[in-house]
Parts: structure tokens; sequence; C-alpha cells
């Protein structure tokens, strides 16, 4: 094979490094333009879903390290583990959008 860990494991493991740094600057800094952008409509409980995004971040960056670990072991598992943890993420995202609006 000779492809070494981390050109296999080396995108998701960014993925993991960059959600795991917006999830935690949304706690830190409850700044909820970090992902809405200035021009979304505002949410009523901003502070709320700051944390709540945060820590759906938080949770995207674990399964994203777990898929780069999936990788080396199988890229069927690996594809499965990514798409349910995007479904999990579009699921959460939009309860908390019915939550915090």
């Amino acid at each position: 094979m000779g492809d070494s860990y981390l050109e296999i494991m080396g995108i998701p493991l960014l993925m993991a490094l960059v959600s795991a740094y917006y999830g935690i600057r949304l706690i830190l800094s409850k700044d909820v333009t970090l992902i809405r952008g200035k021009s979304a409509l505002p949410v009523k409980n901003p502070e709320k879903y700051a944390v709540l995004a945060g820590y759906i971040l938080i949770i995207f960056a674990l399964l994203s390290a777990l898929m780069g670990f999936l990788l080396l072991v199988n890229l069927y598992a690996a594809l499965i583990e990514m798409g349910v943890s995007l479904i999990f993420v579009f699921a959460a995202f939009s309860m908390i959008m019915k939550k915090c609006n």
C-alpha cells in the first residue's frame, strides 16, 4: 500500500480540528454570527443556540476523528459512519433551530 497514516487520515482529522475549534469558540464567545453570518435572521435565544451548536460541532469533531481511524480499518465502515454523522448533525441543527426560534 505504501500510504502513510497522515495521507489516509489527513482530511478527516483536519475536519475534526476545524470543527472542534469552532465548537469551542462558539461555546466560549456565544457569538452566533460565527456560523450563521451577519445577514441571517437573528435567533430568539442566541446564547442557548451558540452553546448547543458548539456541542454539536464538538460531537461532529469526535465523529470525524473516528472516521479517520476507521479509514485505516475499512473504507466502507468509514463512509457509513460519516453518512450517519452528517445525518445526525443535520437533524441536531434542525432541532436547535426549532428550540431557539
